[in-house]
């Protein structure tokens, strides 16, 4: 199968969208993706890049014309290569076209490399690029163009229209550019690209580098001296090495004390909640302040975490094998493809692995015992709340961050003062004023300073607000999501059928309009109609289907309404709470298929009743 080098894609959004490209859209395999303005306003730019051929992006000095993309890439022997991806719009400004002509001009002068390789949709149909000339005033766009590039002696190799629209004469507006004539074997043209007007050009260029993967270390295993490894495995005390445990004893050990099973998101919230809707009914109110650690995996340090974890009894072997996993680990930092010295990692969990995120939870999981209010703890989110109803109570609560603050300096653990908030949740708010100190890192000084009070904060991915209400900023924050994800689903997929959109939807889709649902579970109508529209507009895009009665898509789906999901999550929950099960038994509940509008279903009615 063709697999070409380089890939350049423009106008990577439609006109007006209203959804921003995620780069998961437009990322390929074993290619380098370097974007422009993906997710802001503009029609975007995507170049993909072999990563064999290690690009780095770069920029030319003293422009600013926007929609452009250069990167560099070595060739064989000192030769480099500079590749440029260009759009410009049809009613790009005079302004904007000037800086455009500068961009070509300074490109011709780039010397250092022997290979330059511009290209992009330059929407200037009125250059003869067969005969390189413009039948145009001098003071045109399109002539000050072709001057430009004939001033940086490039040479343009696409000579046939590029651009086919109902009703209009072909055009040639996409262009390749060369600083030699030869570098260009031959361009060929095939179909448009989804549901682009432009076809697609296929250029052959003319360069050598080394394709090669780099040399992957094989183990021989035919060549090992396996009496040898016997003998030495015969020799080891494995009853004292591993203390009579399995791996699987010991990590399950390691777990059961850092952690109460079955805790979760969820449950971290429910907790939380069932303790301030305890006090708000007793006429009380609370203060909620939610701390933030400045850089929290990356500053834990190395030699007071192995400390903290052979405090809790694991030695021997396992500590050993921990040590080793956090250290010998260097790094280095990467600027227009030049690297600077490599410096030892100290400090640090790595993220993306088992192991580093229960590293973390053993070295904050003392912090709960050096405070008198409740503090919740899930991975690096911290929270501490205490009933605001009297002075002695706020005054314990500005105590607990001085012992919080304590233990950070303590253990090298710092929060962050101007980021933690303070949120007051009930009708009768504290008037206290809550601080944290501050060391100033070049003159030493400490100030105090006053946290922030919020109105409504993100608690583990749920916007809490000061009445508990869950109103619209929450609902309005995952619609948003709902929606973006389900723009992507359309603009990726041309065709989807039934069995592939169940697929797509229940992968990605229904994890964002579930996530904690017991949780934040609307009560307003509106809201409630607010995000069965998602699921409404989704069930549209399989074509089949789309139109069909709303009831009637969901019965062809299998797919309950999202009112349904939310009163059957809830009653799962309450039997699971009211009735603990061991973890490998599993409790399943027939799926109810379908909606049927009644009155005992009071918001589901307004759903079920709605736009189709």
């Amino acid at each position: 199968m063709y697999k070409p080098s380089v890939i350049g894609i423009t106008e990577v959004k439609p006109k007006n969208t209203r959804y921003a490209v995620q780069e998961c859209e437009v990322a390929i395999d074993d290619y380098d993706l370097f974007h422009n303005r993906t997710d802001k306003k503009g029609r975007g730019m995507c170049l993909h890049v072999d990563s064999s051929l290690k690009a780095s992006q770069i920029e030319v000095q003293d422009n600013d014309f926007e929609e452009q993309i250069l990167v560099e890439c070595r060739l064989d022997g000192s030769d480099k290569l500079l590749i440029g991806l260009i759009y410009r719009s049809p009613n790009s400004p005079p302004e904007n076209t000037e800086k455009l002509n500068k961009l070509i001009v300074d490109l011709g002068k780039q010397k250092q490399y022997s290979h330059i390789l511009p290209m992009g949709d330059f929407n200037h149909p009125k250059v003869d690029w067969q005969n390189e000339t413009c039948n145009c005033s001098e003071e045109h766009q399109a002539q000050k163009f072709l001057k430009a590039t004939q001033d940086a002696y490039l040479t343009q190799h696409q000579k046939e229209p590029t651009r086919f629209r109902q009703g209009q004469n072909p055009s040639l507006d996409d262009l390749v550019f060369t600083n030699r004539e030869k570098m260009i074997n031959s361009i060929t043209t095939q179909a448009r690209l989804g549901r682009s007007d432009h076809v697609t050009l296929i250029i052959s260029f003319s360069c050598s580098y080394d394709k090669r993967e780099p040399a992957r270390k094989k183990t021989k295993f035919e060549e090992g001296n396996y009496e040898e490894m016997n003998l030495d495995l015969a020799e080891a005390d494995w009853d004292e090495l591993l203390s009579n445990k399995s791996v699987e004893e010991t990590w399950k050990t390691i777990k059961d004390e850092i952690q109460k099973a079955g805790k979760s998101c969820v449950t971290n919230l429910l907790e939380a909640l069932d303790d301030w809707t305890r006090l708000i009914d007793s006429g009380s109110s609370i203060d909620v302040v939610y701390m933030d650690f400045q850089k929290a995996f990356d500053t834990v340090p190395h030699c007071r975490l192995l400390k903290k974890v052979e405090a809790y009894g694991l030695k021997g072997p396992i500590l050993n094998w921990i040590s080793a996993f956090l250290g010998d680990r260097k790094q280095r930092v990467r600027i227009n493809g030049t690297f600077s010295d490599e410096v030892a990692v100290t400090s640090g969990i790595p993220q993306g692995s088992v192991l580093g995120p229960i590293l973390f939870v053993i070295y904050t999981n003392d912090l709960p015992k050096h405070v008198q209010n409740t503090v919740k703890l899930f991975a690096d989110d911290t929270k501490i709340y205490a009933a605001s109803d009297n002075q002695e109570s706020t005054a314990s609560l500005q105590q607990d961050l001085g012992s919080l603050q304590k233990w950070s300096n303590d253990w090298l653990l710092k929060f962050h003062p101007q980021k933690c908030k303070v949120m007051k949740i009930g009708t009768r708010k504290s008037k206290a004023l809550y601080h944290m100190k501050h060391v100033d890192a070049e003159t030493g000084t400490i100030r105090e300073i006053p946290l922030a009070e919020s109105e409504v904060e993100a608690d583990l991915g749920v916007q809490i607000d000061n009445y508990l209400k869950f109103k619209k900023q929450h609902v309005d924050s995952v619609t948003a999501r709902a929606n973006s994800v389900i723009g992507i689903i359309r603009r990726t997929f041309e065709f989807l059928d039934c069995k592939l959109f169940i697929q797509l939807y229940k992968t990605i889709e229904t994890p964002i309009l579930e996530y904690a649902q017991t949780v934040r579970q609307p009560r307003h109508k509106t809201l409630c109609k607010q995000l069965e529209d998602v699921q409404r507009r989704a069930t549209k895009l399989i074509s089949s289907i789309s139109e069909l009665p709303y009831s009637e898509r969901l019965e062809r789906l299998g797919l309950p309404s999202l009112e349904h999901r939310r009163l059957r999550g809830d009653m799962i929950d309450i039997f699971n709470q009211r009735n603990p099960e061991p973890p490998n038994k599993k409790i399943t509940v027939p799926p109810k298929v379908g909606i049927e509008p009644t009155r005992s279903m009071g918001a589901g009615d307004a759903v079920n009743k709605g736009r189709e």
